[in-house]
């Protein structure tokens, strides 16, 4: 079971990071609050654990919950990025730091793949949030 070693390793120093975030984020604008708590957090769980998964443990159902405390660190920067750029720089550098400092998985390969993610995330805030769940009139 990796990912009980992983978790016990990583709780102390992302605990700090997790409950900065989560402040950050109840101080949010209130519609965004809203939607966070209503679907983002779900639906950004799900993403974490099927398209990041840097470890490779979303094949195991007991292991869920696994990246639930990188969970908070990426909303928080796609809520205080001022655009879609910043946004995108922020979210890809986080997640490298996590695989980085905290896994210790982070490989040039793996860093390219954050960018990706990073940009699917941007996106995926702006459907969800900005768009509720509904096409853009552009696209």
């Amino acid at each position: 079971m990796l990912w009980r070693l992983h978790a016990r390793r990583v709780t102390g120093p992302i605990g700090v990071e997790r409950r900065a975030a989560r402040e950050e984020i109840e101080r949010g604008p209130e519609e965004w609050l809203a939607w966070w708590k209503a679907r983002g957090e779900r639906e950004l769980r799900c993403i974490l654990m099927t398209a990041w998964d840097p470890i490779g443990v979303g094949d195991a159902a007991e292991a869920w919950d696994e990246y639930d405390s990188y969970a908070p660190g990426v909303a928080r920067r796609l809520l205080e990025a001022s655009t879609p750029d910043d946004a995108f720089d922020s979210v890809q550098a986080y997640l490298n730091h996590v695989e980085s400092d905290f896994m210790e998985t982070l490989s040039d390969e793996r860093a390219h793949e954050n960018g990706y993610l990073a940009a699917s995330l941007v996106a995926w805030h702006e459907w969800s949030y900005q768009q509720d769940g509904r096409p853009s009139p552009t696209w």
